[in-house]
């Protein structure tokens, strides 16, 4: 893998044979594919630009056979795509993800170009979409016997947010909000299941909870909705619904002061509060030991805090923890400043925090004013030594 171009422009490199090129502009490409002329495959993320004519001077490759292009920039078009493909003859897998007008969406167009390949998929932000054009226009051409029949190849269409059209499974989403918003996408399958790719739910309600994703690992719960006492019992059935569910979060702690003493999430390893402070009207000492009674296997965790105290007893209580990030703030104000003034230093988590005087094996790094730690997430047992051993 390859972050640059650059680095590969020097030298010619004949017996390279796969590249994973995470930045490339256009009017480098030419230059790279004659140096390295016998790939056998490329996946590479592409710059473009407004010269129309990169795309016509692309040499021949007669090696590659497998192409996943990733563009951003202006917007690629079908006459690009007809001219890069055609400089590469036995391809067999090509992959696209890209932004395009109306003539993207052409599926006629498209059987002329692709039928010799074994695998084709693809995701098209649509531009300027006409008004005048349906979901089931769009997919129209898309539903022919070379599409459904002779190469079993579905394509889906999502017209909330940013409107797209693509394969699936390849480019099916992996998120899905509630209450819904124009779900499930149409499709050129009737019987594409939709919900069994969704493996991250986004809540911003809990009314008329959904219970038919199966395969659920992460829940959110967006900024509209907090978790009060009414609506505990639909939260707990939730999550008692999801079995693979290992991941939370939440846009505060308030939950935890509706939350019966006997519940305990053993299946949580990830937990995310956004804003602890400015919302959570209830004792902060009281959320961070109900925390660590109901999260005891929590392997990682981000929120804020308002004492360094706090912040010892989440390391020291939460054995399992090995990735987490603190904000530290003054409970009167959140700034620099405060911060600053609580000095949590690597050497105080050390001198303080009986997990990390008896493994120091931990990185303490301070990003943007939040401290990052990563810890030896192996269960420690503490030696509690007696007056009279002293």
């Amino acid at each position: 893998m390859v972050y640059n171009t650059y680095y590969l422009l020097d030298n010619a490199l004949p017996h390279l044979r796969h590249l994973t090129l995470k930045h490339c502009n256009c009017y480098q490409l030419s230059t790279l594919f004659n140096l390295i002329p016998n790939l056998h495959s490329l996946d590479i993320v592409l710059s473009l630009g407004f010269n129309t004519d990169w795309s016509n001077n692309i040499p021949l490759l007669t090696h590659l056979r497998k192409f996943v292009l990733n563009s951003y920039g202006e917007k690629l078009t079908m006459i690009q795509i007809k001219q890069l493909l055609s400089k590469m003859p036995n391809l067999r897998h090509f992959e696209l993800d890209t932004q395009g007008y109306m003539d993207l969406i052409d599926g006629q167009q498209w059987e002329l170009l692709v039928s010799h390949l074994i695998v084709f998929d693809f995701r098209i932000y649509l531009l300027c979409l006409s008004l005048n054009i349906s979901e089931e226009n769009i997919l129209e051409s898309f539903r022919s016997l070379f599409w459904l029949e002779y190469k079993h190849w579905f394509v889906a269409y999502n017209s909330s947010h940013m409107q797209h059209i693509f394969t699936v499974p390849r480019f099916a989403s992996n998120i899905v909000m509630h209450p819904y918003i124009d779900w499930p996408p149409s499709c050129t399958s009737s019987n594409f299941d939709f919900d069994q790719y969704i493996t991250c739910l986004h809540l911003s309600s809990l009314n008329s909870i959904p219970h038919r994703f199966t395969n659920i690992t992460s829940l959110i719960f967006g900024i509209e909705e907090t978790i009060i006492n009414s609506r505990l019992v639909a939260f707990l059935n939730l999550v008692k619904h999801i079995p693979f569910l290992n991941s939370i979060s939440f846009r505060d702690l308030s939950v935890l002061k509706y939350m019966p003493n006997d519940i305990v999430f053993k299946q949580i390893r990830n937990l995310y509060v956004r804003d602890i402070n400015t919302r959570a009207n209830i004792p902060l000492r009281l959320d961070i030991n109900q925390l660590c009674n109901i999260f005891p296997l929590l392997e990682r965790l981000s929120l804020e805090l308002t004492s360094r105290q706090d912040l010892l007893l989440l390391i020291d209580q939460l054995r399992y923890l090995s990735i987490a990030k603190f904000g530290l703030y003054h409970s009167s104000s959140i700034d620099q400043r405060s911060f600053r003034s609580l000095s949590v230093t690597r050497d105080w988590l050390m001198k303080n925090s009986r997990r990390l005087k008896t493994n120091n094996n931990f990185t303490y790094k301070l990003i943007n004013n939040k401290i990052h730690l990563w810890m030896n997430n192996e269960k420690v047992c503490f030696v509690s030594l007696s007056r009279n051993a002293m």
